[in-house]
């Protein structure tokens, strides 16, 4: 999965957590939840290494980014390879049967399909 990926899919996983689900299934996606929390800290700290190496601090210590355009493509260009990078998380997918009952928009369902097993398909 990518980091982008993973990113997009952090508020979809968070609307799945605060809808009532039976035991085993919100077992589940509150272990992913957790993994995917550390990969989310993990790109954060990354993401703060970049602020400090290409951003600069106004007089007033705000954060403000590179005006010179070779230093914003540079830390343009770190960004997009960091998000576009793999990232190797153990995640125990829901079977979609499990959550069949929620009430999620396509959107959410479409942001969390890495996380999802589709045995739908068996059922019909």
């Amino acid at each position: 999965m990518k980091v982008k990926e993973l990113l997009e899919a952090s508020d979809a996983l968070n609307k799945l957590m605060m809808i009532e689900l039976d035991a085993k299934t919100a077992y589940r996606v509150s272990r992913n939840m957790k993994k995917v929390m550390s990969a989310i800290d993990d790109v954060e700290k990354e993401r703060r290494k970049l602020v400090e190496k290409y951003f600069v601090r106004d007089e007033k210590g705000r954060v403000q980014p590179p005006t010179d355009k070779e230093t914003k493509e540079k830390a343009d260009k770190e960004w997009e390879e960091m998000i576009e990078s793999e990232v190797d998380i153990d995640i125990h997918k829901v079977p979609l049967s499990w959550i069949a009952h929620a009430k999620m928009c396509a959107q959410d369902i479409r942001l969390l399909e890495p996380f999802l097993l589709d045995d739908m398909e068996e059922k019909k």
